[in-house]
């Protein structure tokens, strides 16, 4: 149903107009651009045969209850009933009762704080060795869960015409990254937050490698909402206040993550340990718990939709000539972006005709024509598959 969706309405997604699997939300500045949204919609339902139920169109709504959340024009809020429900889940019995909380609880994640950490201690016992047992532990973390749904709080809609930052921490077992834009009032307010532990590999790292996987984490994070504009980019890791002056170290490992993170534009500037608390507080979290590195939890499909497509994150960065889409970079060049079900054969035939020279090589070549968000990652996959 996504797919079939995003077909018949590509013309206008991210230009007013969204898609979760069958539900479809059009939002404008005013009633003309709302009116005319709809009945482009409708125009285009009527050309692929498709109708539209009447009786489920809602019209000119100053807010919208979507998959969990609360959506207005100035900030996202958790959706209460949804709230509710899960505050009134009982104890889980079971694996798929748990699994059931967890899912209930993940619409949340980016309105709780450390939400990564909080349910280490359940997903642990979603595992397929681990005999079901309901400990205290798990029934802190229960109860922890709920005080963070209790606890939460609206986050700000970003606005494309502002400045981003991005904060980014570390620890021996957690990194962290918050992303914040100003509000009305001149307060540098959260957009979103991330956070993740690091798994036993990684808490090997130096404290270098772990700063700069932080910074590599959550300009990943946040990738819909910084590729293709500037931002500034903060760090308590004095080192890494140097990645922009001098881009190679003598660690080959933050080489490469550095050049993973070049494509994107942004200062960077050094801000001591006392003032970072908020980031630094996301990684900290993690210091007394032990995990495994199957520790993290994916996000939802859906979910993912919503923060790409609708949280004031439109593709103004994606232009149309001549029934081409093209990639505009903050330098005004522009790439053809190639067409989703092309992108295998051409990374496969680049690196046959490279003579298999690696990621690397074939990265370079294809983006010396075509560009897609996250290129050099799906060529990596595609390659060690």
């Amino acid at each position: 149903m996504q797919r079939v969706m995003n077909n018949v309405l590509d013309e206008y997604r991210g230009k007013g107009v969204e898609v979760y699997m069958d539900d479809i939300v059009f939002h404008g500045k005013d009633a003309k651009i709302h009116d005319e949204l709809l009945e482009n919609v409708i125009r285009r339902f009527k050309k692929f045969g498709l109708r539209e139920n009447p009786k489920k169109i809602q019209y000119k709504l100053e807010e919208v209850k979507l998959l969990g959340v609360t959506i207005n024009g100035e900030d996202v809020k958790p959706n209460e009933i949804k709230k509710q429900e899960t505050l009134e889940y009982r104890r889980p019995e079971c694996v798929k009762e748990l699994r059931r909380f967890l899912g209930l609880t993940g619409w949340f994640r980016d309105f709780i704080p450390n939400y990564a950490y909080r349910t280490v201690r359940l997903t642990e016992a979603l595992k397929k060795d681990v005999k079901w047992e309901w400990t205290d532990d798990m029934a802190s973390a229960f109860d922890d869960l709920k005080q963070g749904l209790r606890d939460m709080k609206k986050l700000k809609i970003p606005d494309d015409k502002k400045t981003f930052r991005v904060r980014t921490d570390a620890c021996d077992t957690g990194i962290g990254a918050i992303l914040l834009q100003e509000d009305s009032e001149g307060r540098w307010v959260p957009i979103q937050w991330a956070s993740k532990m690091l798994t036993p590999t990684e808490r090997r790292y130096t404290i270098s490698e772990k700063e700069m996987l932080a910074v590599l984490f959550g300009i990943k994070k946040f990738e819909s909402d910084l590729r293709g504009r500037k931002f500034h980019l903060m760090t308590d890791h004095k080192a890494l206040a140097e990645i922009r002056n001098k881009p190679y170290f003598n660690n080959n490992r933050i080489n490469r993550w550095i050049e993973k993170i070049q494509e994107f534009d942004f200062s960077i500037e050094y801000v001591k340990g006392e003032s970072m608390t908020d980031a630094d507080a996301l990684s900290r979290q993690y210091e007394s718990v032990e995990v495994t590195e199957e520790d993290n939890v994916k996000e939802e499909k859906k979910k993912e939709l919503v923060q790409k497509q609708f949280l004031g994150k439109e593709r103004k960065h994606v232009i149309e000539k001549e029934f081409k889409k093209y990639w505009e970079f903050s330098t005004g060049q522009m790439k053809e972006i190639l067409d989703q079900e092309k992108r295998e054969s051409v990374i496969k035939n680049a690196h046959k005709e490279l003579n298999h020279r690696g990621i690397k090589g074939t990265y370079y070549n294809i983006k010396q024509r075509w560009y897609w968000p996250g290129m050099k990652d799906h060529i990596g996959r595609v390659l060690k598959e």
